[in-house]
């Protein structure tokens, strides 16, 4: 069984683009919450996501603070690490390009998709929220640490979003812990194209 990757919107946040969604192995299970996840006594530090999962955390009224079933993939062109985190209201895409030499269990910087194709060694990061409204944010700003790269993948991240309509700005913090990680072929991976494109499918 498959089910679909995350809408244009949320690839738009992330890339730039508009792409032709790509359908990655589906997990068994999502959830929109997640009040068993584990947080520091330190009230700055980022949630501590289950195995399988990813967790971020924001003091923003934004709905964003949650724990969402995850799954990752890696990616030919370019090669990279693409991890999707779902709920029934909730899409948090991770796209990690990997550096062109050294240890790829490293920080990447966040790059803006304003930029272009991502660069070696950068991330892009967006999220859609569905409620009422849809609203999408994407990374601005801050890093990815992937701390663990095998066949699962482990990290944290703190980056600013930027929401798509309002350009309102909230700081986002979280992390994934040993996501199951296997190759997809080119034609499930997010492919990157120009970001002029991407006008038509801004957050409504």
């Amino acid at each position: 069984m498959r089910r679909a990757a995350p809408g244009a919107v949320l690839l738009t946040l992330v890339l730039g683009a508009c792409t032709e969604p790509p359908n990655p192995p589906a997990a068994s299970e999502s959830s929109d919450s997640a009040p068993a996840a584990t947080t520091s006594p330190n009230d700055s530090a980022p949630p501590v996501a289950r195995a399988g999962f990813l967790a971020g955390r924001t003091d923003d009224p934004a709905p964003l603070t949650g724990e969402w079933l995850a799954r990752a993939g890696e990616c030919p062109d370019p090669p990279s690490l693409q991890l999707l985190a779902e709920g029934d209201s909730v899409g948090v895409l991770i796209v990690l390009t990997y550096p062109d030499s050294g240890s790829r269990e490293t920080r990447y910087p966040v790059e803006s998709p304003d930029s272009g194709p991502p660069a070696p060694g950068t991330a892009r990061f967006g999220i859609q929220r569905i409620q009422y409204l849809a609203l999408g944010f994407r990374a601005v700003a801050g890093t990815v640490d992937l701390s663990r790269l095998d066949r699962r993948a482990t990290g944290a991240f703190a980056v600013r979003l930027l929401e798509a309509i309002t350009q309102r700005e909230v700081r986002y913090a979280g992390s994934f812990r040993g996501v199951r990680v296997e190759p997809w072929p080119a034609d499930l991976c997010v492919m990157v194209a120009a970001p002029d494109s991407a006008a038509a499918d801004v957050v409504r």
